[in-house]
């Protein structure tokens, strides 16, 4: 790929940093859930919460750590940044595959059911033991989450320079914005 010149990089960037910001919201509406769907007043509060939980999933989450993940991709290629040079990139990878993979195999199932079990039962889906056992790992799952995007853009805001021996030893680019 042709390297990105100076305006692309950063209508690039804008746009990595978008979507970033977009999946830390979306993963933050979450955990607001988590503590709204603790003790909703009516059945249809419950049915609504959840709902809307799957729609942040789908309509949010979704696109935007695939954007994140595409833009991503496209500083590997028209960047000297490059794919494995530094330790940090090397984590961010790890961890934007790991989170979007967990997504599609386990996190968004259980946002999909616990809003399933919502509007099947009501308030009784309180009770049930497999919808409290989703809604938990949906919690657990969605601090984890948050806390690896904070992770990621401090990684990504500080730049630590240790190079990891996979990519070449030129010089880290400057940061021109």
């Amino acid at each position: 790929m042709t390297p990105l010149g100076r305006t692309s990089r950063k209508l690039l960037l804008a746009v990595h940093v978008l979507s970033a910001s977009l999946w830390i919201g979306g993963v933050a509406s979450l955990l607001v859930g988590a503590l709204l769907h603790r003790h909703p007043a009516t059945s249809d509060g419950l049915v609504v919460i959840r709902t809307t939980l799957q729609w942040v999933d789908r309509l949010v989450i979704v696109p935007a750590c695939l954007v994140s993940l595409f833009t991503g991709l496209l500083f590997a290629l028209g960047t000297p940044w490059g794919w494995f040079k530094h330790d940090w990139l090397t984590f961010k990878w790890a961890a934007t595959v790991a989170m979007i993979v967990y997504g599609i195999v386990a996190l968004g199932p259980w946002v999909d059911t616990c809003a399933e079990l919502a509007r099947g039962h009501g308030l009784g889906a309180l009770a049930d033991e497999r919808y409290a056992s989703l809604s938990l790992r949906v919690d657990a799952s969605s601090v984890g989450q948050l806390a690896l995007l904070v992770t990621m853009i401090l990684l990504s805001s500080f730049k630590p320079s240790r190079l990891t021996g996979l990519g070449s030893p030129a010089k880290a680019p400057v940061d021109d914005g």
